[in-house]
């Protein structure tokens, strides 16, 4: 999700070879490379389609933001107090709680979002 907000085209697929073919996931022994924030290697992997560095260190750190977004977010209940709520969600960019229907929120841009630097797109 990060990959798009940020840079609104389409992200660089990149195939790694399996080490089991047999697995569901492989096709003519390679399988679309799924990183995950606890796998640098497969980040790194990733990084090397985005063709800029300043590119990759702003998708790594959202996509780190969003994990830890999620994992706050499951061990929030919602609030039964008798009020309506607003669901909790990461919308691409920053991470909402439960918010009061009635109430406002906002939130300071996260700093992978540096609109001085080069161009997103």
């Amino acid at each position: 999700m990060c990959y798009y907000f940020l840079f609104e085209a389409v992200p660089p697929v990149k195939y790694v070879k399996c080490n089991d073919s047999a697995s569901n996931d492989c096709i003519n022994n390679s399988r679309v490379l799924q990183p995950t924030i606890d796998d640098e290697d497969s980040m790194d992997i990733m990084c090397q389609g985005f063709g800029s560095e300043s590119k990759c260190n702003k998708w790594k750190c959202c996509c780190r933001d969003a994990w830890k977004c999620c994992k706050e977010q499951k061990n929030n209940s919602m609030p039964l107090n008798g009020h309506n709520y607003c669901p909790q969600t990461w919308d691409g960019w920053t991470c909402w709680n439960y918010t009061k229907s009635s109430n406002k929120a906002s939130q300071s841009c996260p700093s992978f979002l540096n609109f001085t630097e080069e161009t997103f797109v």
